[in-house]
């Protein structure tokens, strides 16, 4: 497990927040990646957002 980024803003429209990164490296097949986010009070999210690379 590793951070490949720190904290990034999001842009928030009504309902949804939304943040675009980029990531300059190459995952194995296989790899997940996953996401995680605070709240404005700094307690983190209890959900996660995972994706798997597959290739």
């Amino acid at each position: 497990m590793r951070n490949l980024r720190g904290w990034t803003s999001a842009d928030t429209t009504g309902d949804t927040d939304h943040s675009t990164w980029s990531i300059n490296e190459n995952f194995p097949n296989g790899s997940r990646l996953c996401t995680e986010w605070k709240d404005l009070s700094g307690r983190v999210s209890p959900g996660m957002a995972c994706m798997i690379i597959h290739r």
